[in-house]
């Protein structure tokens, strides 16, 4: 009897040796969306996966990176002190770690923008860079960033890949706005002027975020405003919204995992709503499982606990300073519907009543312990 021929499964490899538009496609998919496909992927597959393409080989260590990270984002207390000392606290453990960066780098005139994937970006003395204060590592940018009143930025994805854009906003206003986006590997800055299809007004408090591709400004009753960056598209967005997110005046938009979410302090409570972009529609979550939000008006995030107890998750943080007292961090527990005593806030240890703090939350990747 003859043997049955067995059938041979095609690989994503073969697919893309093949050429064409297919692989054209494939090879073109955004970083950000890479990785977080990678991560799903058992430590064998994920070592193919980036061997697929060149392309692909660019998120390994990226990914690497991910997997060896257990902490959540940390609490960066700045200026450093004259040695060059900052702190960073790590909230679910209140333990206190301290780098050294040069602290010509960090000085007080310097301003801080934006944070991601370890990574900050910042402006002072005439110049914007990148700086990665646990690597070391500093990119200058061929532009100035002044910030001003109206003034919103964010950037994609790390500096050091070809798909890298600074995105900022110039002025904003309700029937227009004006956008320049920088190009961090040709260092080309493209800027253009829309017209708000609806009447669209930023929320000051919180910076926009990049998510799938995308751009997302929040409005000050819940609107979004959504730029692509590859056809140079500026849209409004109306999702149904809950009445208090609509009237409260403090919202943080943060986006994990490809999802958007509102974190708004409305009284003495602290509400999170999550985009369900089937129905386009804010939704409240009462519960956030084994995840904690950590959020400031530059950068927010939004992380997951798995290798912490159950309880510290519902968790909410804010980076509070309060002049005159080491108090720097404050918590919210969506369990309770209470902050949490005050025993438990961040003291900072390098305090001096003349310094003006500025702290801000900054993703652990590459960080050591």
């Amino acid at each position: 009897m003859a043997s049955k021929r067995k059938r041979r499964m095609r690989s994503l490899t073969d697919i893309l040796n093949e050429g064409g538009e297919s692989k054209s496609l494939w090879v073109q998919l955004p970083i950000d969306i890479l990785v977080t496909i990678a991560l799903f992927l058992e430590k064998k597959d994920a070592v193919e996966f980036c061997a697929t393409c060149k392309a692909w080989a660019l998120v390994a260590p990226l990914i690497r990176q991910a997997q060896a990270t257990k902490l959540p984002p940390l609490l960066l207390l700045l200026p450093p002190q004259v040695d060059g000392t900052c702190e960073l606290f790590d909230v679910t453990s209140r333990k206190t770690h301290f780098i050294q960066v040069s602290p010509e780098i960090l000085l007080k005139t310097t301003e801080l923008l934006y944070s991601k994937d370890g990574w900050l970006l910042a402006t002072g003395n005439g110049t914007t860079f990148f700086l990665n204060p646990f690597t070391k590592q500093k990119i200058h940018l061929a532009i100035f960033l002044a910030p001003e009143p109206a003034f919103l930025c964010a950037f994609s994805s790390q500096p050091l890949l070809p798909d890298c854009l600074v995105f900022f906003i110039r002025s904003l206003y309700p029937n227009r706005v004006q956008i320049e986006m920088y190009r961090v590997q040709t260092q080309k800055t493209t800027d253009a002027t829309f017209r708000n299809e609806k009447p669209f007004v930023q929320a000051s408090s919180t910076n926009p975020v990049f998510c799938n591709g995308y751009f997302y400004c929040l409005g000050k009753d819940g609107k979004l405003g959504v730029f692509n960056p590859t056809h140079l598209v500026w849209s409004i967005w109306s999702p149904r919204t809950d009445p208090v997110l609509k009237k409260s005046q403090v919202k943080y938009l943060i986006q994990s995992r490809g999802e958007l979410f509102v974190a708004c302090e409305s009284g003495a409570k602290v509400r999170v709503f999550w985009l369900e972009r089937s129905n386009l529609r804010w939704t409240e979550m009462k519960k956030m499982e084994k995840r904690m939000l950590f959020l400031h008006s530059q950068s927010s995030f939004l992380a997951g606990t798995s290798h912490l107890d159950e309880q510290s998750g519902n968790r909410i943080f804010f980076p509070r300073m309060r002049r005159y007292t080491r108090k720097c961090c404050v918590s919210y527990s969506l369990d309770t519907c209470r902050y949490h005593p005050s025993r438990e806030l961040f003291e900072c240890r390098n305090f001096d009543s003349e310094m003006v703090l500025r702290p801000m939350w900054i993703e652990s990747e590459g960080f050591d312990p």
